[in-house]
């Protein structure tokens, strides 16, 4: 948590404010994601192919996130590159093997968080 309020001293490095950057618009996204009606099952999830932001369910819907926090929402629609969305179906694929077999809907989503919290979701990336 003490990462969380590194992200807006301004005498911390750029790296802390990057990590606390991230965290926070992780907190954001699922926040969003729960007011949705989902439930949110990790945060930061490790697999052996890669991290998975947020994963989230609702109903038979395992939904996996990747959330990118930029200064503008237009820039961070560059960011999710194809070698990104193989490495995030990768990793859904290994959680999926190891904790939710039965899981009959997946989907990989992308939601990138700009300035003043403003969001931009977007499905099935």
């Amino acid at each position: 948590m003490k990462y969380f309020f590194k992200a807006f001293k301004r005498n911390s490095n750029r790296r802390e404010r990057a990590f606390g950057l991230g965290h926070f618009a992780e907190i954001w996204a699922a926040t969003y994601f729960v007011c949705q009606g989902f439930w949110l099952l990790g945060r930061r999830v490790r697999t052996p192919a890669g991290e998975i932001d947020l994963v989230l369910k609702r109903g038979r819907l395992v939904v996996f996130v990747e959330v990118k926090a930029r200064a503008s929402l237009d820039d961070a629609g560059f960011v999710i590159t194809p070698l990104a969305r193989e490495r995030l179906a990768r990793a859904a694929s290994a959680y999926l093997a190891r904790h939710s077999p039965d899981a009959a809907i997946t989907r990989l989503d992308a939601i990138y968080v700009g300035r003043l919290g403003r969001l931009r979701h977007l499905p099935n990336i």
